[in-house]
């Protein structure tokens, strides 16, 4: 029996999906909504820094924080402290501190393996203990998914990320993208790049922090430079009208009303009908209709009589 032509069609690009496509738990991890431990935060706008006598003037810190790594070692040079731990992930610039960044004053290390980050507190003796830490993985936001690797210390409670949005297939990037996390408002927010007019095949990653938390050395295409992205800021949460170190606790008591509506969510606004009829019983009205009818008629008999 011939096959159909419109089945060998459809059945090509099925088979090419699913030899080179994502896997259903990689689809899955990328679609899944956001978690309710944590929130996202309007974007972070990225604007240059076009004054090389005012780009002077910032000092950076690099990510790594002065930490640096083998394959299952850290060292914190400026301390003399070494110690041994699992694998390292080497993804991307070692220099750049992907496999390990300690935060800025020096008690808190991160240390990067795929996407399992672990986290060790540093004592001021020098000892490490670890400690439980929970990141986002995914991106969340807008568009095409990705998975967001390579987290580093941007503050003592602001971390930076970076992510490369890939094909269906995994095999070609479509985009870059570098994320803001904050701890303490366990917020994510993406950092705004369309400013600096990059594209698409654009190669971009965080090569230093301002120690001022607002500005950043970026390496573009292996070129550095300096732009202004506020990273000290409280994170403006996506539903809320403004951040919750803004308001304190007592924005928590706010409802989320979502901009199309002025029902808070989950209200259902088909029940708050203010038509002048909707509030009048449907009893009421088919009584009332009667009632009509029947005058109507004694009406007309009346009226017939006197003819």
């Amino acid at each position: 029996m011939k096959t159909p032509l419109f089945a060998v069609i459809w059945l090509v690009p099925s088979l090419e999906l699913f030899a080179h496509g994502r896997s259903e738990e990689m689809a899955q991890m990328l679609n899944a909504p956001v978690p309710e431990w944590m929130s996202l935060a309007e974007p972070i706008n990225v604007l240059p820094v076009n004054n090389a006598s005012i780009e002077d003037s910032f000092s950076f810190r690099p990510r790594s924080g002065g930490a640096t790594n083998t394959r299952n070692r850290i060292q914190i040079p400026a301390r003399g402290i070494e110690f041994e731990v699992g694998s390292v992930d080497y993804t991307g610039n070692k220099a750049a501190g992907y496999g390990v960044s300690l935060n800025p004053d020096g008690t808190k290390l991160l240390v990067n393996n795929g996407m399992t980050v672990r986290l060790y507190e540093i004592t001021a003796s020098g000892e490490h203990k670890e400690q439980p830490i929970q990141l986002p993985n995914v991106t969340y936001d807008e568009g095409e998914k990705g998975f967001i690797l390579g987290w580093s210390w941007a503050g003592d409670d602001v971390l930076v990320g970076r992510t490369s949005i890939t094909d269906y297939g995994g095999h070609e990037t479509i985009e870059r993208r570098l994320y803001v996390f904050h701890l303490e408002e366990r917020a994510l927010a993406r950092l705004d790049l369309r400013a600096l007019k990059l594209t698409d095949s654009d190669f971009i990653e965080i090569a230093g922090i301002g120690t001022d938390l607002k500005h950043l050395k970026l390496l573009v295409n292996e070129r550095e430079f300096s732009v202004k992205a506020d990273l000290e800021a409280p994170p403006v949460i996506i539903g809320q009208p403004t951040s919750r170190k803004e308001t304190g606790s007592d924005s928590m008591n706010v409802p989320n009303v979502p901009p199309e509506s002025g029902a808070p969510r989950g209200q259902d606004t088909t029940a708050q009908d203010s038509s002048p009829t909707s509030s009048i019983p449907w009893v009421l009205i088919i009584a009332l209709s009667m009632v009509m009818v029947a005058l109507l008629l004694i009406f007309q008999k009346r009226k017939r009589r006197k003819e």
